[in-house]
């Protein structure tokens, strides 16, 4: 989870986000996908809303109330959006929100993607899942997040395997079967499609070490 730490009393608030932390929230809270290079190492200090969020924060972290890492993560949640809203993400018409599929409906899309990820997943699935026809889930995914069901479904595939590919101890060839992919070659060319890296590269410059298992000190 987050950690939080401010000297008292709070006079400048500095906020620096982790870029992959700020992709993972676009992707998976926004299901909306930052442009390669954007917000990179850009500092924004004119943005009247993130200043008023930051405010309010440095205000909770003043008064240090009952629950104040939960009101911090919350904030920080919509810091997050207003960032990658106003800054990060290309120019596009506002879709009308009536026009896609409600939160509910969009967990239990997620819910059921997650628990059938290696499986051969049909349009039909997604509509009995949303409860709804399958061009009225098709229209409302396009008015919603300009996705077709295939993209939603390929990009929960992708997350996934890239959650699992920071643990650099489980194979590319387990992974793609995992995710759903054909094989290795598939999750790579789709992989690089969607990161501008092959899964090797990627992998490279974030994966973790697999632990190194042996005695016991002074054993």
């Amino acid at each position: 989870g987050l950690r939080w730490s401010v000297p008292h009393p709070v006079r400048v608030l500095l906020l620096w986000i982790e870029p992959q932390v700020l992709s993972d929230f676009v992707e998976g809270r926004m299901h909306l996908s930052l442009p390669a290079g954007a917000l990179t190492d850009r500092a924004i200090l004119d943005d009247a809303e993130l200043c008023a969020i930051a405010c309010k924060m440095a205000q909770v972290m003043a008064a240090d109330p009952v629950g104040a890492e939960v009101i911090l993560e919350a904030l920080a949640s919509v810091f997050m959006v207003v960032l990658a809203r106003n800054h990060g993400l290309p120019t596009m018409d506002r879709r009308p929100a009536s026009g896609g599929l409600s939160e509910a409906q969009l967990a239990r899309l997620d819910r059921y993607l997650e628990e059938h990820m290696t499986e051969r997943i049909l349009r039909q699935d997604l509509a009995r899942v949303t409860g709804t026809s399958v061009s009225q889930l098709a229209r409302a995914l396009r008015q919603g997040l300009g996705a077709t069901p295939g993209q939603y479904v390929l990009h929960a595939r992708l997350r996934e395997a890239r959650r699992r590919m920071q643990d650099s101890s489980t194979s590319l060839k387990m992974i793609a079967a995992d995710c759903g992919f054909a094989d290795q070659a598939h999750l790579s060319r789709a992989f690089k499609a969607r990161y501008g890296l092959p899964p090797r590269a990627w992998r490279q410059q974030v994966a973790t070490p697999p632990a190194i298992s042996g005695p016991a000190p002074g054993g």
